[in-house]
């Protein structure tokens, strides 16, 4: 989940959608603390961990819910 630009990624990802609610969640994932780790920045230092996901489809557009642990 990336929570932001992320100009790393430019012309190598190519990955859309919108929150349509629970947004509150992207933040709490996004404010975890970062580290360093094997050479890679913004690591999370505490697992960031994805219970579930459920996907759904309405009007051509497709629908993810998530729950987790952050």
């Amino acid at each position: 989940i990336c929570d932001g630009a992320q100009s790393s990624l430019d012309d190598d990802y190519a990955v859309f959608g919108m929150v349509t609610s629970g947004m509150e969640h992207v933040r709490a994932i996004s404010a975890v603390q970062t580290g360093t780790e094997g050479g890679m920045s913004d690591v999370p230092v505490s697992d960031v961990i994805i219970q579930s996901a459920r996907m759904t489809s309405s009007g051509g557009k497709t629908y993810v819910t998530l729950t987790g642990t952050y």
